[in-house]
C-alpha cells in the first residue's frame, strides 16, 4: 500500500475513533467508517490492520452491525499474536472482540476474549490496564448473574483504581452501580449513586445507551419523570446516529419506564416498537443487561402478544427467569398445572408413562411444589413420603427417587437439592401456583395503592389461572392443606374485592360476570353466592337470586353438612319472601 494511502488509513481510524466518542451523529463518520473498510482489506501492515480492525469494530457493533465487526475480526485473529504488533493493540484488540460478543450474547466467548485482554497485560506488564481490563469480564459476569465473580472481580479492580482518570472511575462506578441493582440492593446503590454527582461530565454520548442500571434505580426509587427525562434526553443526543442497536437500548429504557409508571398506551407502543427492531435485527442482548428490567418486558409482551415469538427466543437464548407474576405461556421445557387438576407438560406435551403412573416419584414432586418457593427440606420430605424408613435408608430412598423423577422429566436441573433443600428451578419450571401467587400480591398491592384499573386487569390474569382448588386428587394429603388454604384464601379475597368494586362503580354485569367465575372455580365460597344474590335482588331479578340462594343450601348441606350463614339467610329469605 503506498504511504499516503497508509497516512490516510491513520488518519480515517483516528477521525472514526474520535467522532464516534464526541460526535456520533456527524454526517461523515459512516462515509468514513465505509472507506477505512474498503481500503481495510489491503492493509499489509499488520499493526496498521489490528489497530483500524479496533476502531472499526467499536464502531460497527454501536451501529449493530455485527456481521461487519466478524468479518474484521477474522481478517485479523491470525495477526494479532505476530512479534509486529505492540501488546498494547494486542490488548485493546482482544478487549473490543470481549465487547462485541457480549453485544451479540455470546457471553462465555466474551468472557474468553476478555480473560486473554487480561493475560496481555499482566504478561506485558501493562499496569495501566490492571483495572480496566477486569471491566470486560466484570460485564459478562453481570449479564449472566455471576454475582459471585463480579465481586471477585471488584476486590481485584480496587487496588489498581485510579480517580484522576476520570472515564475509568466512572465507568468503576457504574458497574458498582449494577452490581448493586442485580443483587436488589438499593441502599448500596444509593451510595454508589452519590458518588456520581460531584463528578464532572466526560462527555462520551454514546455511554449514555449503557444506561440500563441506572434507570432501573431511578425507578424503584418511583423517580419516573425524571428517568423518562434522561432517555429522552439521550435520545436527542444519539438520533442522528440512526443506529439500530443505540436505537434498541434506548427503547428498552423508555418502555420500561412508561410501563412501570402506568402510562400502558405509550408504555405498550414503545415497548412493539423496541421488540419489532429486536426481532427485525436479531439482537440478543443490549449495553447493559439489567436481569429485573428485561425478565418485566418480556413478561409483559407475553401477556399483551407482542413479539411473542422472538420475546421467547429471547427467554431461551439469555436463559431469562420470570417475575413471579409472569404468564404461563413463558417457554420453559416444563410446565405443572396444580390448580384445579394435576397435569406435567414437556416441551408442552402431556408427560407420559411407558407403564404404570410412577407414584413415588410424583409424589416427590408434588410435596416439593405444595412447600412454595423456599422448597422443602430433605428430612421433611423423607418423614413425609418415607415415614417407615429411618436415617440411612429414608436418604437413599429419597436420592434413588428423586434421581428418577429428574430422569422422568427429562431435565436433571428442573428440581435443585441445595443446603439440604429440594426446589424447582423457575428457569425450566413453570407452576400455575407461582403464577397465580405472584399475580394475587400484584393484585392487592395495586388494590391497596387505590389503582382499581391495574388491579382489575391483575385480577383477570388470575382468575384465568386459578381454576380451582390445589391438587384436588390429593385432598387427603395433609400436606396439601396449608397451600391450598392458603391459595384459596387469595382467590377469595381476589374475587370478593373485585366483585365489591364492581357492585359500588354500579356494573352488576361484570360482578355477576365475577362471582359466577368464582363459583365455578370454588362452589364452597359462600361469599360469591352472597354476591351474585345481592347483584340479582338490586337488579329485581328475584328468581335467580332464589336459585342461586337454593343451591347454595344445597351444596353446604350435601358437602359440609351445614348451613348458610346468618347473614345470607337473611338476604336469602328476604328474595324468596318477594319472588
Amino acid at each position: 500500500m503506498d504511504y499516503p494511502i497508509k497516512v490516510r488509513m491513520r488518519a480515517l481510524t483516528a477521525m472514526v475513533f474520535a467522532l464516534l466518542y464526541r460526535q456520533p451523529g456527524h454526517p461523515l463518520l459512516p462515509a468514513y467508517a465505509d472507506e477505512a473498510m474498503v481500503h481495510f482489506g489491503l492493509v499489509r501492515e499488520a499493526h496498521l490492520k489490528v489497530m483500524m480492525a479496533v476502531t472499526l469494530i467499536n464502531y460497527f457493533d454501536q451501529m449493530g452491525a455485527f456481521a461487519r465487526s466478524e468479518q474484521v475480526i477474522e481478517a485479523t485473529r491470525g495477526l494479532v499474536d505476530g512479534a509486529n504488533v505492540l501488546p498494547i493493540h494486542k490488548y485493546v484488540w482482544w478487549n473490543r472482540g470481549g465487547h462485541h460478543y457480549l453485544a451479540v450474547g455470546q457471553i462465555e466467548t466474551s468472557k474468553e476474549q476478555f480473560l486473554a485482554a487480561l493475560r496481555v497485560a499482566h504478561e506485558n506488564g501493562l499496569a495501566f490496564n490492571y483495572c480496566t481490563g477486569r471491566m470486560g469480564p466484570c460485564m459478562t459476569a453481570l449479564n449472566v448473574g455471576d454475582l459471585e465473580f463480579s465481586r471477585q472481580l471488584f476486590l481485584e479492580m480496587r487496588p489498581f483504581l485510579d480517580r484522576s482518570q476520570l472515564l475509568h472511575y466512572i465507568s468503576f462506578l457504574w458497574l458498582e452501580l449494577w452490581d448493586c441493582v442485580e443483587r436488589s440492593d438499593y441502599e448500596a446503590a444509593a451510595r454508589v449513586w452519590e458518588g456520581f454527582k460531584p463528578l464532572p461530565l466526560v462527555g462520551v454520548p454514546i455511554h449514555t445507551a449503557y444506561s440500563h442500571c441506572i434507570i432501573e434505580f431511578i425507578v424503584h426509587e418511583g423517580r419516573y419523570a425524571e428517568a423518562l427525562e434522561r432517555v429522552q434526553s439521550w435520545r436527542m443526543q444519539l438520533e442522528a446516529m440512526r443506529s439500530p442497536f443505540i436505537n434498541f437500548n434506548l427503547l428498552t429504557m423508555e418502555a420500561y419506564v412508561r410501563l412501570m409508571s402506568g402510562d400502558e398506551l405509550e408504555g405498550r407502543r414503545v415497548l412493539s416498537e423496541m421488540l419489532a427492531l429486536g426481532r427485525a435485527q436479531d439482537f440478543l442482548n443490549n449495553l447493559c443487561w439489567v436481569t429485573r428490567m428485561m425478565s418485566y418486558l418480556c413478561a409483559r409482551a407475553l401477556e399483551i402478544d407482542v413479539e411473542a415469538e422472538y420475546v421467547q427466543k429471547l427467554i431461551r437464548a439469555r436463559n431469562i427467569v420470570p417475575p413471579d407474576w409472569a404468564t404461563m405461556h413463558w417457554p420453559r421445557p416444563i410446565k405443572i398445572m396444580t390448580l384445579g387438576r394435576f397435569q406435567v407438560l414437556r416441551d408442552d406435551a402431556p408427560l407420559e408413562f411407558s407403564r404404570k403412573a410412577p407414584r413415588k416419584q410424583i409424589a416427590l414432586l408434588k410435596t416439593v411444589i405444595a412447600a412454595g418457593v423456599s422448597g422443602i427440606a430433605a428430612g421433611e420430605a423423607c418423614d413425609l413420603l418415607w415415614p417407615d424408613l429411618e436415617g440411612d435408608a429414608a436418604g437413599e430412598a429419597l436420592a434413588t427417587n428423586l434421581h428418577r423423577l429428574r430422569k422422568l422429566l427429562g431435565r436433571p436441573d428442573a428440581i435443585r437439592f441445595l443446603d439440604g433443600r429440594l426446589t424447582l428451578d423457575r428457569r425450566v419450571c413453570s407452576v400455575d401456583v407461582a403464577f397465580f401467587d405472584g399475580l394475587t400480591q400484584s393484585f392487592h398491592d395495586q388494590w391497596a395503592a387505590g389503582k382499581h384499573a391495574d388491579g382489575l386487569k391483575t385480577a383477570q390474569r388470575a382468575l384465568s389461572i386459578y381454576r380451582g382448588g390445589f391438587l384436588p386428587q390429593d385432598l387427603d394429603e395433609p400436606w396439601t392443606v396449608p397451600m391450598r388454604e392458603r391459595l384459596r384464601a387469595k382467590f377469595i379475597r381476589l374475587v370478593s374485592d373485585a366483585g365489591a368494586h364492581f357492585e359500588t362503580s354500579r356494573e352488576p354485569d361484570r360482578a355477576i360476570e365475577c362471582y359466577r367465575r368464582g363459583i365455578e372455580a370454588d362452589n364452597l365460597a359462600e361469599e360469591f353466592y352472597l354476591g351474585l344474590m345481592r347483584c340479582y335482588r338490586n337488579q329485581g331479578r328475584r328468581a335467580e337470586g332464589a336459585a342461586v340462594y337454593r343451591q347454595l343450601r344445597q351444596i353446604l348441606s350435601v358437602v359440609l353438612g351445614v348451613g348458610p350463614s346468618l347473614e345470607t339467610q337473611a338476604l336469602g329469605q328476604e328474595i324468596l319472601g318477594a319472588s
